[in-house]
């Protein structure tokens, strides 16, 4: 994932945040669902790029979260900002995993009452969160695929060939 980020990605702080969203994807795929793993492969991803502002951002919020309920944890996140920043999108994307018990609708319904860059936050954690819970309600699938044009059950069949049965 580092390699592949280089041409767009120029930053440690960039390339972490392209990282963990990798690794955070392949562990949903292949079955797992421990958030603390989540936060966990986070730091470690973070460590080992030494992108030490995304790993401080990411306690910050992880603090907060410990110590606060919802209504103050999404206020918290909207005064931080979730804007197009790597290190203003993925404490955020690991917030909203945890805020939504990893529940893909929970999830959407977060990001998307979120203020700035609510497409890319909620694409990235409510696509994690539906690795792991594949069996989403027909109709907001079909509402989906309706709106956007798109089949999404295909691409659905093609990501489960890499995860595990």
């Amino acid at each position: 994932v580092s390699l592949l980020c280089l041409p767009t990605h120029h930053t440690p702080v960039a390339i972490a945040g392209a990282s963990i969203v990798a690794a955070l994807s392949s562990y949903a795929l292949q079955g797992g669902c421990d958030l603390e793993d989540m936060w966990g492969l986070a730091e470690r991803v973070c460590s080992h790029r030494k992108a030490y502002d995304l790993a401080a951002e990411l306690d910050d919020i992880r603090e907060y979260m410990v110590r606060h309920e919802k209504a103050e944890i999404l206020r918290y996140l909207e005064k931080k900002g979730t804007g197009i920043e790597t290190i203003q999108t993925i404490p955020a994307v690991l917030a909203l995993l945890e805020l939504s018990g990893l529940d893909p609708y929970e999830c959407a319904v977060l990001a998307a009452g979120l203020g700035g860059d609510t497409d890319t936050i909620g694409a990235i954690s409510c696509s994690i969160c539906g690795a792991i819970h594949l069996d989403i309600d027909e109709t907001f699938v079909s509402v989906l695929e309706q709106v956007n044009g798109i089949d999404f059950s295909a691409y659905a069949r093609n990501l489960s060939k890499y995860g595990s049965s």
